[in-house]
């Protein structure tokens, strides 16, 4: 049997281990939050043979900050995603300083006043 030698180059194989790196950020962060705040409480129940509602109370909202985290993991650790963020962060944040910036080089262009 002959073995074939794969053919990628150092770019492919760049890519291919940054989008495994992401999948594994992505699948792991979210479900470490949603599953060791519930394992710690079911143990120390049981270790301690009571119940408390308190605790049980903030498990239930870190749980539910799960569809958050999994959307913010998701999109800081893809590249293209976390490019696209910044755009439209700055595109926001600095519309009106940009708005001004044209109404100068228009006014400075046409030599017009504007009123």
């Amino acid at each position: 049997m002959k073995a074939y030698k794969t053919l990628t180059s150092k770019n492919t194989r760049k890519r291919q281990m940054g989008f495994l790196y992401a999948l594994t950020l992505t699948a792991t962060i979210p479900n470490v939050l949603l599953f060791a705040p519930t394992m710690v409480f079911i143990l120390c129940s049981i270790h301690s043979h009571s119940y408390n509602a308190v605790p049980g109370d903030i498990i239930v909202c870190i749980v539910g900050l799960h569809g958050l985290l999994s959307t913010v993991t998701l999109i800081l650790s893809y590249k293209p995603f976390r490019m696209e963020l910044v755009h439209c962060m700055r595109r926001c944040l600095f519309w009106k300083s940009q708005t001004k910036q044209k109404i100068i080089r228009c006014e400075q262009v046409t030599k017009s006043v504007r009123y």
